[in-house]
């Protein structure tokens, strides 16, 4: 076996942290709703939904040949 093979020794103490902390935010919130908080969830609605991602897209190329011309 090679060093590749092995997973980092550092990395144990990162997902420790990671699920300390996801345990500390899951108890915060579950205090929040018991005392009446609600959570408001927000959906990912387009800022410009007339215009798609691939118009948008293609007006940046558009722009960079036009700036490139100058």
């Amino acid at each position: 076996m090679t060093s590749i093979h092995v997973e980092p020794v550092f990395s144990g103490e990162t997902d420790r942290q990671k699920a300390c902390e996801s345990a500390t935010i899951a108890a915060h919130i579950a205090t929040f709703q018991r005392k009446g908080g609600q959570i408001e969830v927000l959906g990912n609605s387009a800022l410009r939904p007339d215009v798609t991602r691939r118009q948008v897209q293609e007006s940046r190329i558009e722009g960079r040949k036009k700036g490139a011309r100058k």
